[in-house]
């Protein structure tokens, strides 16, 4: 069952979700329920946190779909580099007096 809720969670905040620690209370209550309404205090919770975990900690799926994660965004990076999206957009047709 820990996988399925391990790809579950992937699929909704990418890599970091094969990287929880199921059994960290902290991890699980800021990924499930982030943002919602503190009773007591009645302010939001955290939405998002930074966990520090050692590299040998995280499972071998999880660092692989950060590899795969960070290639596409190189490549993604890449190809902008080289002008190749050079779809216009709306502010792309104005002149300068236009834009003031």
């Amino acid at each position: 069952h820990t996988n399925v809720f391990r790809e579950w969670a992937s699929s909704k905040i990418g890599p970091d979700g094969l990287a929880l620690n199921l059994g960290s209370a902290t991890q699980l209550a800021t990924f499930l329920f982030g943002g919602s309404t503190n009773e007591k205090t009645k302010e939001p919770t955290e939405t998002v946190r930074v966990f520090r975990v050692a590299r040998a900690e995280i499972p071998d799926d999880a660092m692989e779909a950060y590899r795969e994660r960070d290639a596409a965004h190189a490549a993604a990076q890449q190809e902008n580099a080289n002008g190749e999206d050079s779809a216009e957009d709306y502010l792309d047709t104005l002149k300068a007096a236009e834009l003031k």
